[in-house]
């Protein structure tokens, strides 16, 4: 332990250890990112996907910086935007900011805990935060939890630096912090009653009556003004009023039904909610009511199951699974892995310190307004990552009044702190038979792997899928597209018509059934399949293409043709249809068409090989030979290997360059 006389000369020593355990955990598992196929790889299905498309749209000039799903709170977007906007698209350097962010956090936890329990209590509540592994997992994901927990510590910090360093820019800079803070995810303005309370009790009293008027002006007009051009952001975006977070309904009543577990989000659940309610706060909250009247014995033993879970070991899974990260790194193992060590010593310290009077009540409103906040809604390990850090404070506390009591040698109250821990930390155990790693986990897995083409990994990844939950339609769809790359289209007509037997109501079975048939020539059954999967999705330029593709094989080209076109009208740039239609124009006469769409064609993609050798093909039949044969040099300055481009150049120079007689 560093002497306190060299900790008051010397203030910058113990931050400046805590950051740098932090930064060197977190560079360590930087390092590790890359090996995990999630790295880069963001699901369709998933948050940070749009995250992602959002943070793009800013970066390339769009001020709303929209995605496919506009329904979370903006703020994150932006950030994650200029970040794309300064480094391009660097996942590594967008998870070093925000690893950097997160060691900054720890830092600032360690001062919130000097504050309030003494500087030893700091040390160990800075240390912890810094070797807590789930936090360091969404620290390197494109998700905004531990933006928000960022916020809320910033937040915290600055509102308690206000006891110390009062003035006007302190309350500016403390209230735009509490602003970021519940503009990240609104439900944290649960924090907001009891903020005033604080500014009111231990802030704005000690100023003089005529002060006290202003400073409640400023306070509350920075914190809502600031909340203006993200308000604008989403009504332009939403074309109606939006309070940041359009998903909150939809949250809000998932955690909230009696049939809830009380862990995870439960798909089913809320989509039978929805064939009967309408989607929205005040229908959620009527009801809601109605709900608690009809069955409270029901509704009671649900919240005592949610806060069983959100003080429980198990990290639940919903977009990403804390423990398929886990699975992919050296370093995660050996770092702070049990959130109910946290939550037991955590709930000790409250008590000791409601007991010894040490009760800060600004640290007891954020622990319990964010606890209330996340129990409210889902249990979700990202959604309890906010509420970590305080929980922590209150760790670091029963730790240091554990070392405390030993120095003194008061081996009474050890013995009762550490009895209770151990019962509390087995009553939050992680119960037996929790899923760690879901099926479409798995599934999530598989993609990346099947991104990257690594088809081995790929299918191990949807096996252990459909082992999981052997009717998970996706996972049999998967393996299907698998076993057809491998080559294997008996596994992979098996798979794909296990699924329809599941789901006959998904197009993409019937698109990779008609597609291997139609390579296999088993046209009759490829044609059955295809225009299925026409019917169920007629706007996938996709399967248009693929029906072009077969009808080509088949030499019925004007019907060729006629899906190509159907599938560009869709998507006008898809290279393989206007490859592809080019070649059907030329092989019914219409050369002039063709030329206009191969043309197109290597405009939009000037290094395909084979593209620019069927154009130069064109132009040496329409005469045109010096075209041909800059398509042709093209072809091979592309592709030197590409030996049907080397032939027909020397046939080209031959006629541009006759041998003398």
């Amino acid at each position: 332990m560093i002497p306190a006389n060299s900790i008051s000369k010397n203030n910058w020593i113990i931050p400046g250890i805590i950051f740098t355990v932090a930064a060197t955990v977190r560079f360590f598992y930087w390092t590790e990112l890359p090996n995990n196929p999630l790295f880069d790889y963001f699901p369709i299905s998933l948050d940070h996907f749009n995250f992602d498309k959002a943070a793009l749209s800013f970066a390339s000039g769009d001020l709303l910086a929209q995605a496919p799903n506009n329904s979370f709170a903006p703020l994150y977007k932006y950030f994650l935007g200029t970040l794309y906007w300064l480094f391009g698209r660097d996942l590594q350097a967008i998870y070093a900011v925000q690893f950097a962010m997160g060691s900054l956090g720890c830092v600032l936890i360690y001062y919130v805990g000097k504050e309030a329990f003494g500087v030893r209590a700091g040390i160990i509540s800075g240390l912890l935060l810094a070797l807590y592994a789930p936090h360091i997992v969404y620290e390197g994901i494109i998700l905004r939890a531990a933006f928000i927990s960022f916020w809320g510590i910033v937040s915290l910090f600055f509102l308690l630096r206000l006891r110390k360093s009062y003035s006007i820019n302190n309350l500016v800079v403390a209230t735009l912090t509490v602003s970021l803070f519940f503009q990240g995810r609104p439900n944290t303005m649960i924090c907001l009653p009891f903020i005033s309370i604080y500014l009111s009790r231990n802030i704005f009293s000690k100023l003089p009556d005529d002060q006290r008027k202003k400073n409640w002006f400023i306070f509350l007009g920075v914190l809502l003004g600031s909340f203006i051009p993200l308000l604008i952001q989403c009504y332009l975006v939403h074309g109606k009023f939006v309070f940041f977070d359009a998903s909150g309904p939809h949250t809000f009543i998932s955690g909230n039904l009696i049939g809830y577990s009380g862990v995870g989000f439960e798909h089913q659940l809320v989509e039978n909610y929805r064939k009967k309610q309408l989607l929205g706060y005040l229908s959620n909250i009527q009801f809601l009511f109605g709900h608690i009247i009809d069955s409270p014995l029901d509704f009671i033993l649900l919240y005592v199951r949610k806060l069983f879970f959100f003080i429980n070991d198990f990290e639940p899974p919903t977009n990403i699974s804390f423990y398929s990260y886990q699975s992919f790194s050296k370093t995660l193992p050996l770092l702070v892995n049990h959130f109910g060590i946290i939550s037991s010593l955590g709930l000790i310290g409250a008590l000791l310190a409601w007991k010894k009077r040490k009760s800060d009540f600004l640290l007891f409103s954020y622990l319990g307004a964010l606890s209330i906040a996340i129990i409210l809604f889902l249990n979700e390990a990202r959604y309890r990552i906010p509420v970590v850090p305080i929980f922590i404070v209150f760790s670091g506390y029963t730790l240091a009044q554990l070392i405390e009591y030993f120095s003194y040698k008061k081996f009474a109250p050890i013995i009762t702190i550490v009895a209770t821990a151990i019962v509390l930390w087995f009553v939050v155990l992680e119960p037996k038979n929790m899923i760690r790693i879901r099926s479409n986990d798995f599934g999530n897995l598989g993609e990346a792997f099947l991104n990257k083409g690594n088809l081995d990994a790929s299918q191990t990844a949807f096996l252990n899928s459909a082992r999981q939950a052997p009717n998970n339609v996706y996972s049999r769809i998967n393996l299907g597209r698998i076993y057809a790359l491998k080559g294997q289209r008996e596994a992979a007509v098996e798979q794909l018509l296990y699924s329809i037997k599941i789901n006959p109501n998904l197009w993409q079975p019937y698109a990779n059934l008609g597609t291997i048939y139609a390579e296999s020539g088993i046209y009759n059954k490829a044609e059955d399949f295809l225009l299925k999967a026409n019917k169920l999705n007629p706007q996938s330029a996709d399967i248009l293409f693929r029906i072009g593709d077969m009808y080509s094989r088949m030499y019925r080209h004007k019907d060729s043709i006629k899906f190509l076109s159907k599938s560009l009208t869709i998507y006008p740039n898809n290279l393989k249809s206007l490859n592809l239609i080019g070649i059907e124009f030329e092989l019914v006469g219409l050369r002039k068409d063709a030329l206009i769409s191969l043309e197109k064609s290597v405009n939009l993609n000037p290094k395909d090989y084979k593209i620019l050798n069927n154009l130069g093909v064109l132009y040496q039949k329409s005469g045109m030979l010096q075209k041909a044969a800059l398509a042709f040099n093209k072809s091979i300055t592309s592709n030197p290997q590409f030996i049907e481009a080397q032939k027909n150049l020397k046939v080209v120079e031959q006629i541009l360059t006759p041998n003398p007689s």
